[in-house]
This record gives structure tokens, sequence and C-alpha cells, in this order.
């Protein structure tokens, strides 16, 4: 199928074929639509024994793990990805001949890469070891820095970032396939070109610098069929920096997402290189910073700790700003979807608890955090099912009772995030800084930024409501079910809630 091409209507962005071929951006309703994974608890028991329906309803509820259901934030990151990869490919226009204000001949960046590598080689004495890190004289003579883009995206764990990323890169066709284009002049241009829109590396903190080069050539392998980390594994640190510049360069790489990028280490004044050295955020800006390649940050909130001390990526993320989330508001629209989803009364026989009861007090248990929403109501919902009908209501007692025994490890927690307590849990150490960081980044800010870009950067703020009160019938239901539930292991009834993200 060939590639379609769609005359920008931006005249500097136009007669680039690696943003014509983009397209129209997707619509928020498309958007949602493709990110969307429903839930399904449709079960054909016809000729199933009724002593084994309630396992098959089990596995039914075990699909609780596999739904997604998009953040009300979707289309709000969508759109600043897709303004930071046409905004970074501006200047590597592949049709550019000679150089000009509008980009640069992809040759001559390859050329200027090629030199920077043997420079630096060559530099290499008792004087400058090579644990320098490359430095990109050549490649800054070209002028790509001025238009560099990098943003954060940060929150809570639980609160389905990852699961927002993933949603969004297979909502697009992430490899583009071009022969030839046609430029606004009528002019037909030949070339060859597997182009990625996206690059999505997860950061892990045991891997050094090499080890995470590698990944990013073996996630470019997987995407455009290529060979690129079996013909470099016996390379060494400088001649691995090179070729991922030359192969996002090559591929034509759009913007590249660093996920878990809490894990990158702390930058050093000096940074080094080497093959078992971990990765900061200075080692990643410096090998995509001057070849116009957006990076895209998304962690816990221990990010914000990295974050603050690389200035110059503080600086030019200005330009697009931050995304942070905490737990979401129980007035939320997606708070409402995502409980809808998750009260299924048809599973059980009995259902006599209304709605917005389970759905208020699942927020209050679960501190707003989808995540521990969703474990929750699966173990309750598999409790449920092993009682006799008459039993099978999803209610504030049944809720309270798996919270109790089986979420134990999550109360302090999760107590520590609503009452505020920031420094109570590992996870929460830098939500300390939330409350005055709008103000702070809006000061630090207020010469780069609009207004509009940085306000309410914090979204889904909690709004903690009381929680539902047990009445006296509530009690007696909870010693109904904890008498009913004796000899029943609560282990085998709930999976590790670390392995149950919103999916």
């Amino acid at each position: 199928m060939s590639t379609k091409y769609l005359k920008h209507p931006n005249p500097v962005y136009r007669n680039n074929p690696l943003i014509e071929a983009l397209g129209l951006p997707l619509l928020k309703d498309d958007l949602v639509a493709k990110c969307t994974r429903k839930y399904s608890t449709e079960l054909e028991l016809d000729g199933i024994p009724p002593e084994y329906h309630g396992f098959y309803r089990r596995t039914a509820i075990d699909n609780l793990i596999r739904f997604h259901e998009p953040r009300d934030e979707l289309y709000k990151i969508y759109d600043i990805q897709r303004r930071m990869i046409e905004s970074g490919l501006v200047r590597r226009n592949p049709l550019i001949q000679p150089a000009n204000k509008l980009g640069v001949p992809i040759m001559a960046l390859l050329s200027a890469i090629n030199k920077d590598l043997q420079e630096s080689k060559n530099k290499t004495t008792a004087r400058a070891p090579a644990n320098k890190q490359i430095k990109s004289f050549n490649v800054k003579k070209l002028g790509f820095a001025e238009v560099d883009h990098s943003y954060v995206f940060a929150g809570l764990s639980g609160v389905g970032k990852s699961s927002l990323m993933e949603a969004m890169i297979q909502a697009e066709e992430q490899v583009i396939y071009h022969t030839s284009y046609t430029d606004s002049n009528g002019t037909k241009h030949p070339f060859q070109m597997k182009q990625i829109q996206k690059l999505y590396l997860k950061v892990d903190n045991r891997k050094g610098q090499k080890s995470t080069l590698l990944s990013i050539l073996e996630s470019i392998d997987a995407l455009v069929d290529e060979e690129y980390t079996t013909s470099l594994k016996g390379s060494d640190i400088r001649e691995l920096i090179a070729a991922v510049r030359k192969a996002v360069v090559i591929h034509g790489v759009g913007l590249i997402i660093f996920d878990e990028a809490q894990n990158l280490a702390p930058s050093s004044k000096n940074e080094i290189i080497g093959a078992s050295e971990r990765v900061s955020m200075k080692f990643l800006e410096e090998i995509f910073n001057h070849i116009s390649v957006p990076t895209f940050f998304v962690g816990t909130f221990s990010l914000l700790n990295l974050f603050t001390r690389e200035m110059t990526i503080a600086r030019r993320s200005a330009k697009d700003g931050c995304t942070l989330l905490s737990s979401c508001a129980i007035e939320s629209p997606f708070w409402d979807r995502l409980c809808r989803t998750l009260f299924q009364a048809r599973l059980l026989k009995t259902q006599r608890t209304e709605y917005e009861i389970i759905k208020n007090h699942l927020h209050h248990l679960s501190a707003g955090l989808p995540a521990v929403a969703v474990s929750l109501t699966r173990a309750t919902l598999n409790f449920l099912s092993f009682l006799a009908p008459k039993n099978q209501d999803f209610s504030v007692a049944a809720l309270n009772k798996i919270y109790r025994e089986q979420f134990e490890i999550l109360h302090k927690p999760l107590e520590a995030l609503k009452n505020g307590n920031y420094i109570g849990y590992e996870d929460f150490e830098p939500m300390h800084l939330l409350q005055s960081v709008e103000s702070a980044i809006k000061s630090q800010f207020s010469q780069s930024a609009k207004v509009s870009e940085i306000d309410n950067l914090l979204t889904g703020n909690p709004v903690i409501k009381k929680p539902a009160v047990a009445t006296e019938i509530e009690d007696a239901i909870s010693k109904d079910l904890d008498a009913l539930a004796q000899g029943m292991s609560p282990s085998a009834l709930v999976g590790d809630f670390q392995s149950n993200t919103v999916r």
C-alpha cells in the first residue's frame, strides 16, 4: 500500500514527506475509541454442569485485568506528542538539498555524526580518557538544538500512565513506508525509508549505558526488521552512541518515550560513559538533543527529583509543559466510567447495594488509584462468587472485608495518601512538593511559557469523600461473610496488586 501524503497547512512543515506522511491527527472521539478495550463478561454455559458455573464466572471476573478505560488526559497527551513529532522533524527533511533554514540533508547529518565519533576517538589520550562523553561539535554546527523538546509525564504508581502510553502507541501504525513523494510543486522524489513515529522504551535501573543503547537498537530492529543489534554487539560505547544517533535519523524517529524514567540515575557534574555506567537524563540528552529528536519522560513522582536537577531539560520542556497525575478525583468522568465497568452486578446472583455507594466507597478505600480499585474489585467479586446466591451482594461490607484481609500491605501508604502525609510512603516522598509545584514552575518558566500551558499542571487531585457508613445491617452482613469465608484461603482469591494495573 502506497503512503498517502497530506499537504500541510503550515508552510513551515510543508514539502517534508516525514511530516506530511503522518496525515491528519486523530480526533478525540476516534482516539478514545481506538484506546478503549471493553470488559467482556460474556459466557456460554450451555452444556456446562451447574457446579462448574462459579469457576467460569471467575474467569470472566479475571478479564478485569485486560480492559482499558482511557483517562481524561488521553487526548491532551496525544496532541502534545503529535506536535512534538512534527516540530522535531522540521529540520530532518530527507529531501532538503542543500541545507537551508528549514532543514539539513540527512547525509550531512550522518556525516557529522561520523566526524564527531572519529574526532572523539582521535582525542582519546591519557589526559582525555575514553570515558568522557562524545562532544557533538560537528552536529551542533548544523543548528538542531534550538528546535528540541522534552516533556515530563509523572504520577503515582497505579494511575495508569504506562497503560495510557501503550494504548496510544497501538492506536496508530508506528512504521510508515516511503517509496516516492510528490511535493507541492508537482516534482516527484523517489526515496526509500522505513519511518518510525514513536519509539517506546522502559528504563531498567539494572542496565548500564551499553545495554540501554543496545535496547534502543533492538526496539528499532523489531519495528523495521533490521539487524543493527547483531551487527553492533562488539562495538564500544562511543560507536554505539553514534549508531543509535544514525539509526534514529535513518528511520526518521519522531519521538522517543522513556517509561519508568524514575530509574534514571542522577547526573554527575562531569558525565562519563562506559558499559556499566548507569543511564542519566544528561546522557540521553547528549545523544538526542542535537539531532532534533524530542524526548518524552514518563515515571513516578520520584522523576521530579531528577528533573529539577536537569535544568537544560527543564528549560526546554517549558516549551511544552508537563503533566502530573495524583489520584483520581471522585467527580471526574474517568472515575465514573471506570467504576461503572467495575460494578459487575450481572456476575452476581443478588445485588442489593446501589452503584453510587460502591463508587464512593471504592474511591475511599483505594484513595482514587485506579489500579487499587481494579484489584480490590476483582478480589471482592471472586470472593463473593464462592458464596451462596443470596449472599452475593457487591457491598460495602464485602469490600471492607477483602480490603482488611487481603490488602493489608497497602493500608499505610493509602492512608498516607488520603491524609496528605506524603512522606509516609516511599512512592509519595516527592509529593510534599506538589502543594507548591505549580507556583514554582510558573515562577521558573514565566519568561518562556504561556500561562495557559502551565495552569492546572496537577490533574486528578484527590477529593476524598467520607466513606459510606456501615450500618448495623452491614455489620451483621460482614460477620456473616466472615463466617461463610472460614476455611477459604484469601491468597487464592486475589492476585498480587503489583500485577493488576489498569489495562
